[in-house]
């Protein structure tokens, strides 16, 4: 309400938000880390382990199934 415009903080690849909140890796809702919330590994082709969050189990189904298309 101070008259500018402010933009939500965009989700990088790796589910962190700009200001370093964790958002969910399909919808890019903020996460309260402080409550269980659902994640998923993948290995990539340069073998680092990536850890991707989500803020519900139906996000990390659906992110899911579009990793196997």
């Amino acid at each position: 309400m101070g008259g500018r415009d402010e933009e939500e903080p965009t989700a990088p690849s790796n589910g962190q938000r700009d200001d370093q909140g964790a958002v969910c890796e399909y919808c890019g809702t903020p996460i309260d880390t402080s409550e269980w919330y659902p994640v998923t590994n993948r290995r990539d082709p340069d073998g680092s382990v990536e850890l991707y969050a989500f803020c519900s189990e139906t996000c990390q189904d659906s992110w899911c199934d579009e990793q196997t298309e």
